[in-house]
């Protein structure tokens, strides 16, 4: 997996569900180099994007 984030220049992956809680989150060390957890910052979605995705 680590490759993946490599080759796709990412440093960190979230996937939420419809009610803004996330489903998958890693992120990637560059110093390490290696995928870690996602910070607990990125465990729901802001409040902000919500209401803005509300309005499309």
């Amino acid at each position: 997996m680590a490759s993946g984030f490599r080759t796709l220049g990412l440093n960190l992956v979230a996937f939420y569900d419809g009610s803004g809680r996330a489903v998958y989150s890693r992120a990637f060390d560059l110093a390490a180099p290696k995928v870690v957890p996602a910070p607990p910052d990125f465990s729901s979605l802001p409040a902000a994007v919500l209401s803005a995705s509300e309005g499309r």
